[in-house]
């Protein structure tokens, strides 16, 4: 069954969001994308969200690395150390292919490291693969059915 729940794109790019919600939309998936532009944003819409239930908790965050206000890695610890969010599934996003970073990330307790690609059939290869498991194959905690 898939969940309907909203997921979450931390992303301060205009330009990097918009392919990311055309990539989404061509997967078909009715799940609506939500977008933050700060690390700030998104921890008080995850705490928001929290306290009125696991229900309104957003199925997946998409988390970009490099925000203007705190680094990605921050944010996903905070939602690591949060009881009420630990388990969202949360996928860093990044133009970046350091070893460095793709290790942080998983230290951090990261769902995946997805490296953003430059043209939009790339994007929408990912989104794709990522969409199909994240939202159709697996089944998520607190999720709706």
């Amino acid at each position: 069954m898939t969940d309907h729940r909203s997921v979450l794109a931390v992303e301060d790019n205009d330009e990097d969001f918009e392919i990311l919600r055309v990539a989404f939309a061509a997967t078909g998936v009715s799940n609506p994308l939500l977008r933050c532009f700060g690390a700030y944003e998104a921890l008080e819409l995850l705490n928001r969200r929290a306290s009125a239930g696991a229900k309104n908790l957003p199925a997946l965050v998409l988390l970009d690395i490099n925000l203007p206000d705190m680094d990605g890695r921050d944010v996903l610890q905070r939602i690591r150390a949060d009881d009420r969010l630990r388990a969202i599934p949360t996928v860093m996003m990044s133009t970046s292919t350091s070893p460095d970073d793709v290790a942080k990330c998983y230290e951090y307790y990261a769902s995946g490291y997805l490296v953003k690609p430059l043209s939009l059939e790339g994007f929408e290869f990912k989104v794709r693969a990522l969409v199909d498991f994240w939202l159709r194959a697996v089944l998520l905690p607190n999720s709706v059915v």
